[in-house]
């Protein structure tokens, strides 16, 4: 900016006080823009100035005490920590990506201004639009880094009242698991269930009904044509019950061949 003014100023061959003023602004604007991080700046011209001021950055970066630390550590062992110091400012050095060797420098925002970062990547209406926690990370992890960063955008997501409100999960949730009682003895507990269809044999069988006594391991499979629940009655009174006992507890599935009324 102000190569160009001495530029305009070379090749009119002037020098008046309007072009003298020019260059003096233009240098007050490069010492400005000095002091600020280099992000991008459309990135920054997104967020409402009321939720997110950027140019508080230096100044809370100072008065931290483990920001100061870093900045002793960089001064003394450079090469052995992420961070970098441009224009008085920490920067974090991240990969690019998770393929990527490339390192890219994010600034180290402070936890007094992860909350207004958040609020307005997140809650303004006109670049928040309260999206999902990956959209907001994925938002913010090129421009800006802290420590535990994942966590706290997932918590602030999480306790978001009108994400709550209005986006209703439409996911039954899983239900628990019933812990199962050990039998005192063999062939009090068993469970059925069928494998198939698979190819049918010679006999004309296609079907396995495999029955598994809890307390033995004890594995019993028998080839049946069908799976319907008259065959499989007769299959478990027959092939079953008449060798080891009626059961106390028969578990299955709930399909329709162990529900079916005979």
């Amino acid at each position: 900016m102000v190569l160009r003014s001495r530029f305009k100023q070379h090749k009119s061959h002037t020098t008046t006080d309007t072009s003298n003023n020019e260059v003096t602004n233009h240098d007050e604007e490069d010492n400005q823009s000095q002091q600020m991080p280099r992000v991008n700046k459309s990135f920054i011209r997104k967020f409402s100035h009321n939720e997110f001021d950027l140019t508080n950055l230096k100044q809370e970066q100072e008065n931290d005490s483990s920001m100061q630390n870093i900045v002793k550590e960089l001064h003394t062992r450079r090469d052995s920590i992420p961070f970098v110091i441009k224009n008085n400012i920490v920067y974090k050095l991240i990969t690019a990506s998770r393929h990527s060797k490339r390192k890219i420098e994010v600034v180290y925002l402070l936890a007094s201004m992860e909350k207004s970062l958040i609020q307005a990547c997140h809650d303004d209406p006109m670049t928040g639009a309260h999206f999902s926690f990956e959209r907001t990370y994925n938002k913010i992890k090129y421009y800006y880094w802290w420590p535990r960063m994942k966590a706290t955008i997932k918590q602030y997501i999480r306790s978001c009242l009108l994400c709550k409100q209005f986006n209703i999960s439409r996911h039954k949730n899983v239900g628990h698991l019933r812990p199962i009682t050990p039998p005192e003895g063999p062939f009090l507990l068993i469970g059925i269930d069928y494998c198939g269809p698979l190819k049918r044999t010679p006999r004309g069988n296609q079907y396995v009904l495999v029955i598994t006594d809890y307390f033995t391991r004890h594995i019993t499979a028998i080839a049946l044509p069908n799976c319907t629940a008259e065959t499989t009655a007769q299959t478990l009174f027959n092939e079953y019950f008449c060798k080891y006992g009626v059961p106390t507890v028969i578990l299955s599935d709930q399909g329709s061949h162990f529900r079916n009324q005979l």
